[in-house]
C-alpha cells in the first residue's frame, strides 16, 4: 500500500527518523518525540516506548494519535516557507511475538542510541498504522490523502 503514496509524501513519511506522537488520554493531550522506524510495506511506523510511560496508557485508553514529521533534518535552515511537513493520523496497536522482534531491530537498527530502551523489561512495541496524511508543502500549500 505504501506504493500508492506519491513520492512527496512517501519520501518524507519513510524518510523522517523521528516524530512528535500527539495522543489524549484521561489527563489530557500530550506529544512525545519519538524514534521511528519504517515498518515493511504498509504505510505504518514502528515505535517503541516503556509500558509505564503516559503515552502507553493514553494509546490504551483512545489507540488514535497524530504524528507530525518535517523535513528539517535535511535541511536544518530552510528558507522561509520552505519546510515541508507531514500530519499522519492514524491506529496504534501493540505488536507481540515476531512482530515485536522486528520492530525492535529496525528500531535498534535505525536508532543505536535507544538500544537500551529496547532492550529494556519493560518495553513496547507498537505499530502505528496511517489512515491519513496530510502534506503542508510551504505556508499554505495542502494535500490530504485518505488511506482508509
Amino acid at each position: 500500500m505504501i506504493g500508492t503514496i506519491p513520492d512527496t509524501l512517501r519520501h518524507l513519511f519513510l524518510g523522517a527518523s523521528h516524530g512528535v506522537l500527539a495522543t489524549t488520554g484521561p489527563g489530557g493531550p500530550y506529544a512525545s518525540l519519538m524514534g521511528l522506524a519504517p515498518a515493511g510495506a504498509g504505510p505504518g511506523l514502528y515505535l517503541v516506548t516503556g509500558r509505564n510511560s503516559r503515552k502507553f496508557r493514553n494509546l490504551l485508553a483512545d489507540p488514535r494519535a497524530a504524528l507530525l514529521l518535517d523535513d528539517r533534518a535535511a535541511d536544518p535552515r530552510p528558507e522561509p516557507g520552505a519546510v515541508r511537513a507531514l500530519t499522519a493520523l492514524g491506529r496504534v496497536r501493540v505488536l507481540e511475538g515476531e512482530e515485536a522482534r522486528r520492530a525492535a531491530e529496525a528500531l535498534a537498527g535505525r536508532h543505536p542510541h535507544l538500544q537500551g530502551l529496547v532492550d529494556a523489561p519493560d518495553a513496547v512495541f507498537l505499530l502505528f498504522a496511517v489512515e491519513t496524511l496530510q502534506l503542508l508543502d510551504g505556508p499554505s500549500a495542502a494535500t490530504v490523502l485518505d488511506l482508509r
